[in-house]
């Protein structure tokens, strides 16, 4: 799960990521919607905001097992590509 902007998003992603933008006013709503039995790989462009998804994911019921951050996020992970 991609949280950055859409901006940021069609910039450049992960294949097969889902783009849930962390500033949009229905955030948790679509979040909320997500499949919580099944693993959530969460990045964003320098896991700022990636850290904090996945600190309201377990807060808001996620497992603590199913719920990874990117560490480093998206730009860290196009510096390993190289």
């Amino acid at each position: 799960m991609d949280v950055r902007t859409p901006d940021e998003f069609i910039m450049g992603h992960i294949d097969g990521a889902v783009n849930i933008d962390y500033l949009s006013g229905d955030f948790w709503e679509q979040i909320e919607l997500l499949d919580a039995s099944k693993d959530i790989f969460v990045y964003c462009r320098t896991e700022r905001r990636s850290i904090r998804t996945c600190t309201l994911m377990r807060n808001g019921g996620f497992d603590n097992d199913k719920v990874f951050n990117l560490e480093g996020g998206y730009s860290l992970w196009l510096e390993d590509l190289d």
